[in-house]
């Protein structure tokens, strides 16, 4: 039975080759995502390493708050350098300073953007310096500059050409001096560039301070002897570790950074994998229905339904195992393209060499097999109901099951189920539990969904059918039947575009809904301010000075900072979100939502005082007049009075605020993050007006509302944009899907059609009509996608409502899906189209 079933698999290689296709593509996705992330990982551990050279100890600032949130990095205590070169066993040390800074091309337009960040790092000593220079050399006086490899290609500098710097300090022009390679690697997957000590703490305007020391040991001297040695005179005041530590805490923390990466991505392979289930599923109750009269005879000369479900099973396994060894091999060309679609985004990650762990292989392996078998089992269980007195029939495949009323039940107990995960993971849960729950609820509901689709398919069909039989004519009409009649067939091909459409509609709406708060909250928040001043990154801080500057703009009446930082709170968690404002000048231009606070609470609030978001108030049990224990990241430990708490729509603020002056004197933060400006007059000549005054500070963007409004809509379509390239895949093998199983009916029907052919139907006709049953499907797919996201959108949304969120649906977006769909079904429609109108009259009408 075995060979038998190998034997029909190599018989039907066009059949086998789509069922195995769909595997390929969800574990290519799957290694792919793996080999991508561990590649990633690897280079930035061996790149680190390579940085680490000649370092045996590194020393750093603590960090009394660690976060997320781009928090102001604080220095290493005065006098930290002179102890660790004074400590026993050192050979050598070497201060040194980094900022994010802001560079120009040729043409005055800054580099980066939203892409990875721009750092100048203080030049190394010659025995610590890890990098090799491609052309020149390093920066060794004032005014030079060397910049990576990487950058210098992509935007045409040269050894010698003008480079321009901006940071705190106003914008300066420095020359090149080198162009430097790290290894093999042209760039460490940021803008990366080095100039003298002083001139980086002078353009960060940290004038003395440093935020690390290199270390190298005498000749005999281990680096855990020096590492003990230098954590004893220090006495604690610094972080102490061993080059290879701090490479290895380097690499990690990049690792954990990207964490997120991976699982994004293997949540869009696991789509895939979904889609392809309903593929494989398809086409083996297709084929064992078609090959009815094959197990029938194969039972009448003594073969058991064991092993007629073994000989099934067989043809499964063998296409998961080899399909997914081609995933796998897949991955390899899937990882490089992932890099270059990430590229693309502004996000250039470095690569030191492919990596494919043993976990890769045994999870591609795992992945194709399971989901080959479980999407295999049904119709293999089917075929050993198979009746031997079926083998004296004439070849015919079995008429539809009819749908009772126990498949309504289990749809709706796993709808049923679904939603009950999605509104636990919303309002019961956090965290990685939340996660999960969110993403079984959305599998159960589009599974339950599925099983509901083949009830739902004839009246879809006569519906969306109805106007093609009227365009045209019979073929319209046996196209709708021929939907109709096999409904399970048409709901499970239906279902796989289903998913791929209903997660592609749910983030049409959801960026549409972005897209809409920020335009209310910028509506009603922010009316009385006419511009917006940010740095051109839009989350980096400018300087004070650029809040100076324009408050001597013609027509500008106010001005107030804001500023971001976080704290640690005692009892309210770690790495806490803070926001600072003017308490003088923000209620004249903001008019946040107050929940439990006095009207004008933001313009009386003290330097003593804190006011808090609602929602982080009231999960943590805190009280207005209640006292927080704060710990800034300078590692004060303060105590504010709650004075109020208010909404904070779409992050505008913090879990907490308090005064600028709070954050400059106990935060270590004087830069500003965002600025208001009031004003008189048009608000688009005032926006030219403080251009022009912000010129020596070229990092600081002025827009107005309605600029800001249409940029924050870029970004979210730059998102949507990727978002809906990797959901391709997905769609792709729905698409595969729908033209598997008309290939197989057209194969099924070969009598039928040869009838057609032999009563006086045209091959134009006939290709009509198998078009015509394919945009049947890909609508039926796409009706039940589009209402499926609809409703994750309405439910996901909910919690959201209290931040601002407002649902909205993109129309118009909805309806260039549907049509899309419909073109999608005429196109995959071609191929089982062309072969239907070949098929020979007379050698169909005698197919048995």
């Amino acid at each position: 039975m075995t060979r038998m079933a190998l034997r029909g698999l190599l018989a039907r290689k066009l059949r086998t080759a789509l069922t195995g296709f769909a595997v390929v593509i969800g574990v290519a996705f799957v290694a792919g995502s793996f080999i991508f992330t561990d590649t990633i990982n690897a280079s930035f551990d061996e790149l680190f390493k390579q940085v680490s050279k000649g370092v045996d100890v590194d020393v750093t600032a603590k960090q009394p708050v660690e976060g997320d949130f781009g928090g102001r990095i604080q220095p290493l205590p005065d006098g930290t350098f002179e102890k660790v070169e004074s400590a026993p066993g050192v050979a050598a040390a070497e201060p040194r300073f980094q900022t994010e800074v802001t560079i120009f091309d040729k043409d005055g337009e800054p580099i980066g953007g939203n892409g990875p960040p721009s750092i100048v790092f203080s030049q190394n000593e010659k025995r610590f310096d890890p990098f090799s220079y491609e052309d020149g050399g390093p920066a060794d006086a004032v005014g030079q500059v060397t910049i990576d490899k990487a950058t210098a290609d992509r935007h045409d500098f040269h050894v010698g050409d003008q480079l321009r710097i901006a940071g705190r300090a106003p914008a300066k022009d420095y020359e090149i001096s080198g162009i430097t390679k790290l290894g093999d690697q042209n760039s460490l997957g940021i803008v990366s560039m080095a100039m003298p000590l002083e001139e980086v703490q002078r353009i960060a305007a940290r004038p003395g301070q440093l935020d690390e020391v290199a270390v190298a040991a005498d000749d005999g001297v281990t680096p855990e002897q020096l590492k003990a040695d230098i954590a004893r005179v220090l006495g604690g005041t610094a972080v102490v570790r061993t080059g290879e530590e701090q490479a290895d805490k380097s690499a990690a923390d990049i690792s954990e950074s990207l964490g997120f990466l991976t699982v994004a991505l293997l949540v869009f392979a696991g789509v895939a994998v979904l889609v392809g289930g309903f593929l494989i599923f398809n086409t083996f109750a297709v084929t064992v229905a078609q090959r009815s009269r094959e197990f029938a005879l194969l039972r009448t000369l003594g073969a058991s339904r064991r092993q007629i479900l073994n000989s099934v099973v067989v043809e499964t396994l063998t296409i998961g195992f080899v399909a997914s060894v081609i995933g796998i091999l897949g991955g390899l060309v899937i990882a490089p393209g992932l890099r270059g679609l990430l590229s693309s985004a502004g996000i250039d990650l470095p690569s030191t060499g492919t990596v494919v762990a043993p976990r890769t292989v045994i999870a591609g392996l795992a992945v194709g097999m399971i989901a080959t078998l479980v999407s295999g089992l049904v119709p293999a269980r089917r075929a050993t109901q198979v009746q031997p007195v079926e083998a004296m029939r004439e070849a015919a495949t079995p008429g539809a099951r009819p749908l009772g009323a126990r498949r309504l039940l289990v749809s709706g107990a796993v709808i049923g189920l679904g939603l009950l995960a999605l509104l636990v993971g919303l309002f019961g849960a956090d965290g990685s539990t939340a996660a999960a729950l969110l993403g079984l609820g959305v599998v159960a509901m589009m599974l339950g969904v599925a099983l509901l689709a083949p009830v739902l398919v004839a009246p879809l069909a006569r519906i969306i059918g109805a106007p093609l039989q009227r365009i045209q004519g019979m073929p319209g009409r046996l196209a709708r039947e021929n939907a109709e009649r096999q409904p399970q067939r048409t709901a499970i091909t239906a279902s796989a575009l289903m998913i791929g459409l209903a997660l592609v509609v749910f983030t049409a709406i959801f960026a549409a809904g972005i897209r809409g708060s920020i335009d209310k909250v910028v509506d009603e928040q922010f009316s009385r301010t006419a511009l917006f001043v940010t740095h051109d990154d839009g989350f980096s801080p400018v300087a004070p000075e650029v809040a100076q500057q324009l408050r001597d703009v013609p027509g500008v009446q106010v001005v107030s900072p804001t500023r971001f930082d976080q704290a640690n709170v005692k009892g309210g968690g770690s790495s806490l979100p803070v926001s600072g404002i003017d308490p003088s000048t923000i209620s004249q231009l903001f008019d946040p939502e107050l929940a439990q606070a006095a009207p004008d609470a933001f313009a009386k609030l003290r330097d003593n005082q804190v006011l808090a978001d609602d929602g982080w108030a009231k999960d943590h049990g805190f009280k207005v007049g209640d006292t927080l224990k704060v710990t800034t990241p300078k590692g004060t430990a303060l105590d504010y009075e709650l004075a109020g708490t208010y909404d904070s729509k779409l992050g505008v603020l913090g879990d907490l605020t308090v005064t600028n002056a709070s954050m400059t004197k106990d935060w270590n933060q004087p830069d500003d993050n965002f600025i208001l400006v009031g004003g008189t007059g048009d608000p688009e000549t005032l926006e030219r007006a403080a251009t022009d005054a912000l010129k020596d500070f070229p990092v600081a963007k002025v827009q107005t509302l309605a600029q800001y409004k249409d940029e924050s809509a870029d970004q979210v379509n730059q998102l949507l944009g990727l978002v809906y390239a990797l959901l391709a895949l997905s769609v792709i093998v729905a698409l595969l899907g729908i033209v598997n199983t008309l290939a197989l009916a057209v194969h099924e029907r070969t009598r039928e059609l040869g009838l057609l052919r032999a009563v006086g139907m045209s091959k134009r006709q006939v290709r009509r009509m198998v078009r015509a049953e394919s945009v049947i499907t890909a609508l039926i797919g796409a009706v039940l996608g589009l209402v499926l996201g609809i409703v994750f959108a309405a439910i996901v949304s909910r919690p959201l409502e209290e931040d601002g969120f407002v649902l909205t649906f993109p129309i118009l977006t909805l309806v260039i899906l549907t049509i899309l769909a419909a073109i999608a079904g005429v196109i995959a429609a071609i191929p089982p189209a062309r072969r239907a109108s070949r098929v020979d009259v007379l050698r169909a009408v005698t197919t048995e």
